[in-house]
């Protein structure tokens, strides 16, 4: 029994004691598994902090802005690559700078608003600094654009700032580039149209007392012929010159503006008494006719003014330009090199004007448009060459309207691309009614505008007219006035070029009442040349028309070109065409324009032998 006893007792120990080594060894191994998992945690942490390090440095230094550290004294701490590059100096030369070095001290600054960076760490400033401006370390001024924040303790107590900023001295020049075309011509540096309109707009609007206001506008006299003769530089030049001499001839308060091409509009404001405006437009005419020097040669030209004054209690601005136009075409009418004031008269004519484009808006649809046609006489053949379709207007209910009137209110209004419309297809009808009557196709004659020419439009209508109606474009010939074609020539050129290469005849209409050089005739496509009625009334009149019309008919001939003469009256006129070797011949000896009835029996008639057209009174 009591070796039992003592035996319980051993082994009841042993297990205490190997229960407590397992209990020891159970918590070294929890210590050690807790100091591992602690260990991995810190290597994790440290990991990440290296990679989010890394990141902010990437951040920092691939930025398009400049990064600062401020202390509360304003002293940079840290800065970032971008900010040594915006401020133009080295890291360890930035760092420990006082921010107040890259301030720009105020001289007459836009804004008086406080830098922000300064208030948000309550430093008092140096001096009164520019808000839109700072300088480089080396002193070179810059646009400037930043943001600010405050940095703070785990207190919530301020211990400086994070400045951001930018140089944003290309984005705002380009803002102020874009405000400044919005408001000026690039060319001269003047107000444009859309400033001038609402400069005007606003003084007509404002205006209470009795003093006046006037509006001028300002043309140069044959400015296509500068263009032409010396080239576009030249033409640009001579803009910027007249520019110039425009502003120097206004008094202060005055607004001048370049409306298009070498149009100008000035605005006479607070005048004494409206005859003050003609000694502006005086000054002016005598300003603008000084001798420019361009590639060693001098240009001189001319301008003509329209004045405009506003009436009492009048308000409408448009109306006010409209008038000085109205002005201005009425200096250049009678000679150029002159101004003249709108006056009632020039109301009616405004008025009129306004009246007969109302009529014109319906006048095709409605078939208000006739066509007479007047022939055109071959004095070597004895024959009729050609017709010459002349477009006329009855409108309904109205007196007829002459072409020299409608027609330049359709060009400047834009009706008349419809009207020639009109009149190609009516004139391509016909000449298909005569072909089938006649059995031929007889020659036509057909006057276009230029404006037609602005694209390829008229063109291709009239291809297919020819197309549709089968007519050989032989039998065609347009005629063109050299004023017009001077307009817009390189378009007018191209245009004519294209219409010359498909085979049809061009004549230049009215010559001698333009400013054609000859190098400009040489160079347009033409087959005739159509010597203005104005010189050939002269025949037995005046010496010199008549040697007008004998140089003119040799120049052409020596050119490759026709003549038509219009105007041939009388017997004495035709018999001096035929001794100087004129070609054809037009005008009321012959006939005077038929209608298509009448023309038709005379084209018989000749056909028959029943009448020699070269006898004359044919009407």
């Amino acid at each position: 029994m009591a070796i039992l006893g003592t035996a319980f007792f051993v082994v009841n120990y042993f297990f205490q004691y190997v229960s407590k080594q397992l209990e020891i060894r159970d918590r070294e191994v929890v210590g050690l598994e807790t100091l591992s998992r602690l260990h991995q945690i810190a290597e994790k942490s440290r990991q990440e902090l290296e990679i989010s390090n890394a990141r902010f440095t990437v951040l920092l230094t691939s930025t398009g802005e400049g990064v600062l550290g401020l202390d509360m004294d304003g002293t940079v701490t840290f800065a970032n690559p971008r900010a040594c590059l915006l401020l133009d100096i080295d890291y360890e030369d930035l760092i420990a700078c006082d921010i107040q070095r890259f301030m720009i001290a105020d001289s007459g600054s836009k804004s008086t608003r406080p830098q922000k960076i300064l208030e948000l760490l309550g430093i008092e400033a140096k001096n009164s600094y520019d808000f839109f401006n700072w300088r480089t370390a080396k002193d070179e001024a810059f646009v400037i654009e930043y943001s600010c924040e405050a940095t703070v303790n785990k207190n919530a107590e301020r211990t400086g700032a994070v400045l951001l900023f930018r140089n944003v001295t290309q984005e705002r020049g380009n803002e102020e580039r874009v405000q400044y075309l919005a408001n000026h011509d690039d060319l001269t540096g003047l107000a444009n149209r859309a400033n001038f309109h609402e400069v005007l707009k606003n003084a007509v609007a404002r205006r209470r007392n009795s003093r006046s206001l006037a509006v001028a506008i300002v043309d140069t006299d044959h400015f296509a012929v500068i263009n032409e003769k010396y080239g576009q530089q030249a033409g640009d030049e001579l803009l910027k010159q007249i520019a110039t001499r425009l502003k120097s001839s206004i008094r202060e308060g005055d607004h001048v503006a370049r409306l298009h091409s070498d149009q100008f509009a000035i605005m006479l404001a607070d005048l004494n008494i409206a005859e003050d405006a003609a000694m502006v437009a005086e000054q002016i005419i005598k300003e603008a006719s000084a001798p420019m020097l361009f590639n060693l040669e001098e240009i001189t030209t001319s301008t003509s003014v329209g004045i405009a004054i506003l009436g009492e209690g009048e308000k409408d601005a448009e109306e006010l330009i409209s008038r000085a136009i109205s002005a201005l075409d009425n200096a250049k009418a009678e000679g150029r090199n002159t101004y003249r004031f709108f006056n009632p008269d020039m109301q009616e004519k405004v008025e009129e004007k306004k009246r007969v484009q109302i009529l014109l808006r319906n006048a095709a649809e409605n078939d208000e448009f006739t066509m007479v046609y007047q022939p055109i006489v071959d004095v070597k053949l004895g024959k009729i060459y050609s017709s010459e379709a002349l477009i006329r207007w009855p409108p309904a209910g109205e007196e007829p309207i002459r072409p020299d009137i409608f027609i330049p209110i359709a060009e400047e209004s834009g009706q008349i691309n419809s009207i020639g419309a009109w009149v190609l297809s009516t004139v391509s009808k016909q000449v298909k009614n005569w072909s089938d009557d006649l059995g031929v196709c007889p020659s036509i004659a057909l006057n276009i505008s230029t404006k037609q020419l602005k694209d390829s439009v008229f063109r291709e209508h009239f291809i297919e007219m020819l197309r549709v109606y089968d007519i050989p474009v032989h039998v065609v010939e347009l005629e063109l006035t050299e004023t017009g074609v001077m307009e817009d020539e390189d378009k007018c050129f191209e245009e004519l070029i294209e219409l010359h290469k498909l085979g049809v005849k061009l004549s230049m209409d009215d010559f001698g009442t333009g400013y054609s050089s000859l190098d400009y005739l040489r160079r347009l496509p033409l087959d005739i040349l159509k010597i203005d009625q104005s010189f050939t009334r002269g025949i037995g009149v005046s010496e010199n028309d008549e040697e007008i019309v004998r140089v003119m008919i040799r120049m052409a001939h020596a050119m490759g070109l026709r003549v038509i003469c219009e105007g041939c009256e009388t017997k004495a006129h035709l018999d001096f065409l035929i001794e100087h070797d004129c070609d054809l011949v037009q005008g009321y000896y012959f006939s005077r324009p038929k209608s298509v009835q009448d023309i038709t029996a005379l084209f018989i008639a000749e056909r028959d032998g029943k009448i020699n057209i070269m006898d004359g009174d044919a009407s």
